[in-house]
């Protein structure tokens, strides 16, 4: 699917008062005319020189680990092609995203903004808006890369294997053209070869413009292919391991993986690089070969990393900002105008737009700012180097890492004197724990309070911005909040993390209260029979909405201060599996979304996982489409 986006209908207004504007007229007329003057001084056989087309393409390999490249130190050949790439190039080595899933790092890469308004996803079943996000705009002073560059008479293009990279998302709004691959071949990841003949043809066709290209892989993201990259790092004739296969799903549930189990996964995740890595290849080969005299400026970069089980239950990607999902790769080629080198000190992701708008020569507007700075000043001895890497949940130099579970509460400009007392802090010696296990704060609370203070120092003017960039706040495509975002106005719970022994013992919890799940990647919240009525709210745009839940169990839901609704039953096969529900039409006034939930009056329980919300002026797909589109989230592992 191509979408494209709108263009300025009729003149725009200059703003400029009338005989400013003669002015201007008489002073272009004298211009025009001293310049033809000049030009009639010069020789018949004299012509302008003419400007090679300015052509940049940054590639995002979703979910890619700096460790597993070669340039990184990985001893297996994954990655030929982008090593030769980041022997000619500009490379870093401790290359950090502002965040560990998508649904943030994307939007710091192409806003450069260490906090900034989600731009997707649009699925009223995906519960990854926060309910604070959702009352944010873009502050005035940020510009997108490629809008940046679209004003400056870029071709701007983004063809993208990510299902969640939709026409309506604020995302696709920042480009000239998005070709949606999962719409379009009804895939939920199209392969590195479909998204490369599209950008192929796509050049083609703008050869002679300067131009643009965002290419999103989705090859080392799960599920992955035992294909025939995957089987070279494999022996041949082993047997792979009973019951796992690509697929995110027959990891989830297991803490450990046996040695066997560890190497195919391994084979699964490092075939994938390589098929990248082949393809980026292919990309490279034709660029050459459609203008060899031309350096088209190449970027490669990811999102976020992902854990692979090299610690017990860690695997895939999100939660807190360890180094396997927090640590990338980055490649700046471009040998005209980037030396070989290896970028001493951190950078980030937020770094890569003005590092590119520096190479391409097109500087950021008056009024306009991003957090990052060019690399290209750092590895010119131009710029300071950066010791250490900052992102809203954490710091990181050389020898620590601090972990900020909450970072509101530290950069809301609280004093010194009122010093907040939220906790959620971790801080790890990486040094004597490159695995970050063991948690050292208690023990060291002055390398604590000296990064503390160095990631306040850095983050509190930008957190500022972003908090204060609330007014006019709406929301046009669908949406999900999951239970650990709701905010409990009335009746009795307790909070619980299924994870921690601590807080989960069942004969500790009163028999008619609620129980709460705050696992970051399994919450929800529990009515049993005898649980009083409980009331919870959260902020929401104003607006009318269409609301659904996703339940198990029995019981009932009202609505602001609407009757209660009965939860239609589960089918008789379902077995208490999770459905999803509608419960109606809710005008939300205030800025605030209220509802009331009620327990079973007989045997057994209800589970609420989400509330989604679908905007009455939101422009949706067809019901085949949104069912298409789940499914491929969840065979992303987005979705149960």
């Amino acid at each position: 699917m191509i979408s494209h986006r709108p263009t300025h209908q009729g003149p725009r207004p200059s703003g400029r008062p009338r005989a400013a504007r003669s002015r201007l007229v008489l002073i272009a007329a004298l211009t025009a005319a001293s310049s033809a003057l000049l030009a009639g001084c010069r020789s018949a056989d004299e012509t302008p020189p003419t400007r090679p087309p300015r052509q940049a393409i940054l590639i995002l390999l979703d979910a890619a680990r700096a460790d597993r490249f070669g340039f990184a130190g990985y001893a297996r050949p994954t990655t030929p092609h982008m090593d030769r790439l980041a022997s000619e190039g500009l490379v870093s080595r401790a290359h950090f995203a502002q965040a560990t899933h998508t649904r943030e790092s994307l939007p710091s890469l192409v806003y450069s903004r260490y906090f900034t308004k989600a731009i997707f996803p649009t699925s009223d079943s995906v519960p990854y808006d926060e309910p604070e996000n959702l009352m944010r705009t873009f502050d005035d002073e940020t510009v997108s890369l490629p809008r940046l560059l679209a004003d400056e008479g870029f071709a701007t293009a983004a063809i993208s294997a990510h299902s969640w990279l939709k026409p309506q998302t604020a995302f696709a709004r920042e480009f000239d053209t998005l070709i949606d691959l999962s719409a379009e071949t009804g895939r939920y990841a199209p392969p590195a070869e479909t998204v490369i003949d599209r950008a192929l043809e796509w050049i083609e066709a703008h050869r002679e413009q300067d131009y643009f290209l965002y290419l999103h892989l989705m090859d080392t993201h799960f599920p992955h292919p035992f294909d025939a990259e995957a089987k070279s790092f494999w022996a041949s004739d082993a047997p792979t391991p009973a019951g796992l296969d690509g697929q995110s799903r027959t990891y989830r549930s297991r803490e450990t993986l046996s040695p066997e189990e560890k190497r195919y996964l391994d084979a699964l995740y490092d075939g994938s690089l390589l098929h990248a890595d082949r393809e980026i290849e292919r990309l490279s080969s034709r660029l050459e070969e459609l203008a060899p005299d031309r350096d088209t400026l190449l970027v490669i970069t990811a999102d976020h990393g992902e854990h692979l089980f090299e610690s017990s239950g860690r695997f895939a990607h999100g939660g807190p900002w360890l180094d396997a999902v927090a640590q990338i790769p980055l490649i700046v080629h471009s040998p005209s105008r980037v030396e070989p080198s290896v970028l001493p000190g951190f950078s980030e992701l937020v770094d890569v737009a003005p590092t590119m708008l520096g190479l391409l020569e097109v500087a950021i507007p008056a009024g306009r700012s991003m957090d990052g700075r060019s690399l290209v000043d750092v590895a010119r001895g131009a710029a300071p180097v950066r010791s250490y890497a900052a992102a809203p949940h954490g710091i990181r130099t050389e020898r620590h890492k601090l972990l900020i579970t909450e970072p509101a509460p530290w950069l809301s400009g609280a004093e010194s004197a009122s010093e907040p007392t939220p906790g959620g802090l971790a801080l790890f010696d990486l040094a004597q724990d490159p695995s970050e296990h063991e948690d050292v704060a208690a023990r060291n609370p002055h390398v604590v309070d000296e990064l503390r203070s160095t990631w306040r120092r850095t983050l509190g003017s930008k957190w500022q911005r972003y908090a204060s960039a609330t007014e006019g706040a709406e929301v046009t495509t669908p949406f999900a909040i999951a239970a650990r975002h709701f905010t409990i106005d009335s009746g009795r719970f307790v909070d619980v993390d299924p994870a921690d022994p601590k807080t989960s013992d069942p004969t500790a919890i009163p028999t008619n209260a609620w129980i709460r799940s705050i696992h970051w990647r399994d919450d929800w919240i529990l009515g049993r029979p005898g649980s009083e009525p409980i009331r919870i709210s959260f902020p929401v745009p104003n607006g009318t909405y269409e609301v659904t839940a996703r339940v198990s169990g029995d019981g009932a839901i009202a609505l602001a201060d609407a009757a209660p609704r009965t939860l239609e039953p589960a089918r008789a096969d379902a077995g208490g599996a999770e459905r999803r529900v509608e419960i109606g039409r809710v005008e939300v006034r205030d800025e605030r979304f209220s509802s009331t939930f009620y327990p079973p009056g007989g045997a057994g329980a209800l589970r609420i996982r989400l509330l989604g919300f679908r905007p009455a002026t939101a422009t949706l797909g067809s019901a085949e489409e949104e069912i298409r589109h789940l499914e491929q989230l969840r065979a992303l592992g987005y979705v149960e």
